[in-house]
């Protein structure tokens, strides 16, 4: 879903990536960044941050990416 992004890029604030990493167990904020007018290569940028982070289910982690049908993919 791209809700978190769009209401941060209409509201001119940062997208901070928070994380809880339950193998290493450690957790933090990994950084912010401005949304920019490319969300696809925004969306680069935290799929390669979250790569690494395993949460406590990680059967249950997908991967971050948009969705073929999502119109924010074109």
């Amino acid at each position: 879903k791209t809700g978190f992004y769009h209401i941060a890029k209409s509201a001119r604030v940062s997208i901070a990536m928070g994380f809880l990493d339950y193998q290493k167990k450690i957790c933090g904020i990994g950084g912010h960044f401005l949304p920019s007018e490319n969300i696809k290569a925004d969306m680069k940028l935290l799929r390669e941050f979250y790569d690494d982070v395993v949460g406590k289910f990680p059967e249950n982690q997908g991967v971050v990416r948009l969705s073929p049908n999502s119109p924010s993919s074109s």
